[in-house]
């Protein structure tokens, strides 16, 4: 399952490089680049609305997020944009309100699947969180080089079988993991409580991503695509440190962001076009790395604390974006108005100042937020002394190690948790919210794999299951 999801995501990812940033370099046609510029901010304009909207509306949404139907008509949204920029390059004319209305409808079928697969991959208990993401942001950027091979109309129609190819593994995940039973819906203080400390600097860190991409597109010719390309050089530098076995937390990984992005904004301004194209090429690469390591702590929280990510973080993660779109507006302004190269130095020079503030200012501890490695976590787990582990916890542990084994399914983990507490059909049904007659066919599974016949016995085997604790000093 989470191979599937990781290729689910890939496709989304690709789709998205495609539709939101490759297609405009030459998109539509017929209008010069400032023009497309003003169209594709509407995209930008669309993902930060996507988030807030379905804040908004996450009461009436309760139960219907999981629902291929509501996936559908957002997979109808994503379709409009490379769906326009296809019959642009065949000739057929489209008002310039059909461009724009895609444009909107990409961005915000972008914000939904980009939530979407966060509860996705929270409801398959995806446990390499962070290889898995950085490993779906690499796999985007691979399939966007692929892509960049055939000609422009194909590229149209590789966007459109890249969001549809991630529409159709979303709903497999779905069926196979038990994503309609929903997931405990919590606040977003229980799941993220110290996102106070570090949102200040994601917007400014958003903010040097939008000016960083907009530039690109200003400078245009060969730079867009090789920048475009350093996504994986962001991604896999991620994946590669998950690889090797290095912790990688939001507090270490804002150390290198902050290094890296205050690096670019110091040689952006300058004249030399390489040195620019450094500078852009940088801020892309931690664009994707800071993608990559932001949902994964989004999945690492939905799983550990089995609670749906889009009711709790759906308005916190228009934060990036909001700060994305006010850094392309600030360069679309410095192109629009035709300023002086001094307006851009002064900017990225103001930028520095505010990302070296924030991240002092509000710098996350450690202790918040921990690691971003399942694996780590467990090893932690279990070298606490075994009187200092409370029941509870000692039986948490045997219920994953037994669902480990026997290879239980994310519900029936869940299931098994209150069986060896001893709860009922009942008890069980209320508290995951289904049906009785599912409630009763997830314990009917547990039985069948373990072998055994009665909740006593079942509790019995949990209880004598054997777990490595240190022994007290």
């Amino acid at each position: 399952m989470e191979l599937f999801g990781a290729g689910g995501f890939s496709f989304y990812f690709g789709y998205a490089m495609l539709s939101f940033f490759w297609l405009y370099a030459d998109f539509p046609p017929q209008y010069d680049g400032l023009h497309r510029g003003l169209l594709q901010t509407l995209v930008f304009v669309g993902m930060p609305l996507a988030f807030l909207g379905m804040h908004c509306l996450r009461r009436p949404l309760v139960g219907r997020f999981a629902d291929n139907r509501l996936a559908l008509a957002f997979l109808v949204l994503a379709l409009m944009l490379p769906g326009a920029s296809l019959l642009s390059r065949l000739g057929v004319p489209c008002p310039s309100a059909a461009y724009a209305a895609s444009s909107l409808a990409a961005g915000v079928a972008g914000g939904y699947f980009t939530l979407r697969w966060l509860d996705g991959c929270g409801s398959a208990r995806v446990h390499k969180h962070l290889r898995f993401t950085s490993a779906g942001v690499f796999g985007g950027g691979l399939l966007f080089l692929l892509a960049n091979l055939t000609s422009p109309p194909v590229q149209s129609v590789f966007a459109m079988l890249y969001v549809v190819v991630s529409f159709c593994l979303l709903a497999f995940l779905r069926a196979r993991t038990g994503q309609g039973d929903a997931l405990a819906v919590k606040s977003r203080k229980e799941l993220l409580p110290f996102t106070k400390e570090v949102e200040p600097s994601i917007f400014v860190f958003g903010v040097v991503f939008g000016l960083g991409f907009s530039l690109m597109f200003v400078q245009g010719g060969w730079l867009v695509p090789v920048a475009l390309s350093t996504v994986l050089l962001g991604a896999g530098a991620v994946f590669v440190l998950d690889l090797l076995g290095f912790r990688v937390g939001i507090t270490a990984s804002q150390r290198v962001l902050l290094v890296t992005t205050v690096a670019a904004c110091l040689v952006v301004p300058f004249d030399p076009v390489p040195l620019k194209a450094v500078g852009v090429c940088l801020i892309v690469a931690s664009w994707a790395a800071f993608n990559a390591i932001n949902w994964a702590l989004l999945v690492q929280r939905s799983v550990s604390s089995k609670a749906q990510v889009f009711f709790s973080i759906a308005s916190g993660a228009s934060v990036s974006t909001f700060g994305f779109l006010v850094g392309w507006l600030i360069a679309l302004a410095y192109v629009l108005f035709g300023l002086a190269e001094v307006f851009l130095v002064v900017v990225m020079l103001a930028l520095v100042f505010l990302l070296v503030f924030v991240v002092a200012v509000f710098y996350p501890e450690s202790r918040h937020h921990g690691t971003l490695d399942a694996a780590s976590a467990e090893q932690d787990a279990l070298q606490v002394p075994a009187d200092e582990m409370g029941a509870d916890a000692l039986s948490r542990m045997r219920c994953e190690k037994v669902a480990d084994l026997y290879g239980l399914s994310p519900r029936e983990r869940d299931v098994l948790g209150y069986l060896a507490r001893g709860r009922n059909a009942n008890y069980i049904q209320k508290e995951l919210c289904v049906s009785p007659h599912t409630a009763k066919s997830h314990i009917y599974n547990i039985y069948r794999k373990l072998d055994i016949h009665s909740q006593q016995k079942l509790m019995d085997f949990i209880e004598d299951y054997p777990v490595e604790v240190r022994p007290p000093d």
